[in-house]
């Protein structure tokens, strides 16, 4: 027997029993699966939440395009919110007075308007810019099936807000 760096006993060698067995590896995964099962709904909640803020950002930037389109266009600029559909079409009035369609978006699926709220006072969906960048007062709300919401804004001189 030889000895190595002053040791007596023989170098050991790894074997094909050396680490985890089946039970264990099984063990862990199971473990892994509940703490999971336990986060999915806070990973969905903050997901929803992110496209809830996302949305109203959204929102803001199209009824700014809307604002600043009637004024440019020297016409009215019309916001339809078509809350069955979950989305909603900006358009221009014409000089016949028909609506043309500039743009339409879609919610992402979390969120939805919710023209059900108390808080949600557009006068029959319908949201409209004049030609000097005035506007209905009126509340946007969106929600989600979470319950939390995000309201928008806007006032008769065209300001608009996103609030919670």
């Amino acid at each position: 027997m030889s000895t190595r760096y002053g040791c007596s006993r023989p170098p050991v060698r790894c074997s094909a029993a050396a680490g985890f067995s089946l039970v264990e590896t099984l063990a862990v995964l199971a473990v892994l699966a509940i703490a999971a099962a336990f986060a999915l709904p806070h990973v969905l909640a903050w997901k929803g939440a992110s496209a809830l803020r996302t949305a109203a950002a959204e929102l803001k930037e199209n009824l700014e395009f809307a604002r600043s389109l009637a004024v440019k266009e020297n016409r009215t600029a019309v916001v339809e919110f078509l809350p069955q559909e979950n989305r909603y079409r900006v358009s221009l009035r014409t000089e016949t007075g028909d609506l043309e369609a500039v743009r339409t978006e879609t919610l992402p699926p979390p969120v939805r308007i919710d023209d059900a709220h108390p808080d949600y006072t557009v006068s029959q969906n319908r949201l409209s810019f004049n030609s000097r960048g005035g506007a209905d007062n009126c509340t946007i709300v969106l929600s989600t099936a979470g319950g939390r919401s995000r309201r928008v804004t806007v006032s008769t001189i065209g300001k608009i807000q996103i609030g919670s």
